[in-house]
């Protein structure tokens, strides 16, 4: 009976003894690194501070921690990366320029140890319109002026803008306004004289404070490039004796001078519904002597909704309604 017992207690002994090993034997054995991450992407503005904050490079790992390095970046030096948190940052800010990169690259590499994943890096630099003022006031008489000072990339003039060609004479015609298309603001008069062109097709013009001066343009036929002009005009508004305009639907969105409008001498021109959104003239309106004009409805709105200061002064058109004609709905032929 004992020696029953005895080796009960060692087959139990010996049962426990191979548990205990086993459980050794598997807590030795090494845990897998992994390290994960993401690509990065990102948009910022171009001119950017330098050291501003771009965003935050992802990582992570199931043991320890990752650290954060740069292995290549386009254009070289273009920003730098926090090691330890992946926050990444604008290094040199001359590089943030839209018109000479307008995508940074790079590759982060995320690491723990000999174990890594690379993070690949886009950043998209915004186009932002930049302020570049011309004091004074500036005359443009050839293609080559024009181009010149185009070159500038000007936002604004403070002055006024003359673009006057020389007059009947074919050795310096105008025949580009593409070179002024980053003009935006004329803080004076604008004023267009020419022979050449036919349209004034390149101006990108928002505000003319003054007045808008179109006179003696031989060739011109339309004026649709100005539409993008909404401000009000605290002078005078001229088109004057431009034999082939055909229409002013370029001054459909300015809805008030403070000053005379002008619509005279331009024999091809029918109608003028380019001011259907007039709604204040605080000066003369003169509509005289162009000679196909039988359609004046353009200006119902103004006259109907006493929108006309100053005197209504229409003669020597194809059709002259009075204003109460105009009132009765009598505006065209």
């Amino acid at each position: 009976m004992k020696k029953y017992n005895f080796l009960k207690i060692g087959l139990v002994l010996i049962f426990f003894l191979g548990l205990n090993s086993c459980s050794s034997d598997s807590s030795d054995d090494p845990i897998e690194i992994t390290v994960s991450t993401s690509d990065f992407t990102a948009n910022i503005d171009e001119n950017p501070a330098t050291g501003q904050v771009i965003g935050t490079v992802s990582g992570s790992t199931n043991q320890g921690s990752v650290i954060f390095s740069i292995t290549e970046q386009s254009p070289s030096g273009a920003f730098t990366i926090d090691s330890n948190t992946g926050e990444l940052c604008v290094a040199n800010e001359s590089l943030y320029d839209y018109e000479v990169n307008p995508t940074i690259t790079g590759i982060v590499k995320v690491a723990n140890g000999s174990v890594f994943e690379n993070s690949i890096i886009s950043v998209n630099v915004n186009d932002v319109e930049e302020v570049n003022i011309f004091e004074g006031d500036i005359e443009l008489i050839t293609q080559e002026d024009l181009n010149e000072f185009g070159s500038n990339n000007y936002t604004e003039i403070t002055g006024n803008l003359s673009i006057n060609s020389c007059f009947g004479n074919n050795i310096c015609p105008i025949i580009d306004f593409s070179p002024l298309g980053s003009v935006k603001n004329v803080g004076g008069s604008l004023y267009i004289f020419g022979y050449d062109f036919n349209n004034l097709d390149g101006l990108n013009l928002i505000s003319v404070e003054d007045n808008i001066t179109i006179n003696y343009c031989l060739s011109l036929t339309n004026i649709d490039s100005l539409i993008s002009i909404t401000s009000s005009i605290s002078g005078n508004v001229s088109v004057y004796y431009n034999p082939l305009l055909g229409n002013v639907d370029g001054l459909s969105n300015i809805n008030s001078i403070n000053g005379t409008l002008k619509i005279s001498y331009n024999d091809n021109l029918l109608n003028i519904d380019g001011l259907n959104n007039m709604q204040h003239i605080g000066g003369q309106l003169r509509v005289k002597n162009n000679a196909l004009l039988y359609n004046l409805c353009g200006i119902s709105s103004l006259i109907q909704n006493n929108g006309l200061t100053g005197d209504y002064l229409v003669d020597g058109n194809a059709y002259n309604p009075t204003q109460q004609n105009i009132i009765d709905g009598n505006c065209s032929l």
